[in-house]
């Protein structure tokens, strides 16, 4: 994961997080990660390719009436070759097949890149908000898109 994209800058742009300065960063977020798989309703996956880790998805939020938001990243050098939209398809369909009824799904509106990914799936645009980022101290205005179950093309 460190190696492939927790470091690099260009990858967490957009992303929650800040890149990881060393391996040991990586480390302790895999610890952290562990921990939270205990809890109910947690869901975290590693994207592969040929057995080597190119990213990850995971549920970000659980929201009332049997919703959820997803949140993915990939390697920089893995950009534009359809893997991230695979994995969240399959993603969704997981999770929808496990009785969820919408999907909520937001990206910073500068990031065209996800916003794709995202509308490829089928969500429609709702509405932009602004979302704090904690860690990296600041407001950003992020797309809200959602999908219902009804919706979604398996």
């Amino acid at each position: 994961m460190f190696a492939s994209y927790c470091h690099d800058e260009e990858v967490s742009r957009y992303l929650t997080w800040n890149p990881h300065p060393s391996l040991a960063d990586t480390e302790a977020f895999l610890h952290f990660k562990l921990a939270e798989q205990k809890e109910p309703y947690h869901y975290d996956w590693l994207i592969t390719k040929e057995d080597v880790v190119i990213g990850s998805i995971n549920v970000v939020k659980i929201y009332p009436e049997m919703g959820f938001e997803i949140g993915y990243c990939l390697e920089r050098k893995s950009w534009g070759f359809g893997y991230m939209s695979e994995a969240f398809h399959a993603v969704l369909v997981f999770l929808f097949d496990a009785g969820y009824h919408y999907a909520i799904m937001k990206a910073q509106i500068e990031n065209t890149r996800s916003r794709r990914v995202i509308e490829k799936q089928g969500f429609r645009y709702d509405h932009d908000d602004l979302e704090e980022m904690p860690l990296k101290k600041k407001t950003v205005t992020v797309a809200v898109y959602q999908l219902n179950q009804e919706d979604f093309v398996k």
